[in-house]
């Protein structure tokens, strides 16, 4: 890889884990400048405003990972029917991987927040994308060989991505107005 493609690929990894972050310590502001707890407690609408924000977390979530993932298997797949670029190759796992690390963080803020609400979907959903994400870690940071190779052998079963795909779909589906 060249040192181009590596800072373009630092890059929007940076820009992502901020993206991530952002959206997490995103906190509105009211024009007279008085605190926004405050003004929704006392009006009774501070727990609409909280479940807005998780809403939308599961969104980003959902939207940016769907993305994510089905862009690194797009270009994993095309690199059996044109030749890619070595870069392209490692830009997109470094964003499959980093990206999904990140994501997890406001799905699961989604999922905390209407844990009251959840069903054997939304559990088994929480459950694959744990075991997923803690798998790609293990297979990126953790040095161990055994480990690496069992994380391996969990994280590349296609049939876990499909199904966490269909019960998101699922759950998308079930919580529409």
């Amino acid at each position: 890889m060249n040192r181009s493609t590596k800072q373009y690929g630092a890059a929007l990894i940076l820009l992502l884990i901020m993206v991530g972050f952002a959206t997490i310590l995103v906190k509105p502001a009211l024009a007279n400048g008085d605190e926004v707890g405050e003004y929704w407690e006392e009006y009774g609408e501070y727990d609409e405003y909280e479940n807005e924000y998780a809403e939308a977390m599961g969104e980003i979530a959902f939207y940016l990972g769907l993305l994510l993932n089905l862009g690194f298997v797009a270009v994993r797949w095309a690199r059996f029917v044109v030749n890619t670029p070595p870069g392209l190759q490692r830009l997109a796992l470094e964003l499959h991987m980093d990206g999904n690390i990140v994501l997890t963080i406001p799905a699961l803020w989604h999922a905390y927040t209407f844990i009251d609400k959840a069903g054997p979907v939304e559990y088994a959903a929480v459950t694959l994308i744990l075991v997923l994400t803690l798998s790609g870690i293990v297979m990126r940071y953790y040095r161990n060989r055994r480990a690496r190779l069992i994380a391996r052998m969990i994280h590349s079963q296609r049939i876990l991505a499909l199904l966490l795909l269909v019960l998101l779909l699922i759950h998308v589906a079930g919580v529409e107005d």
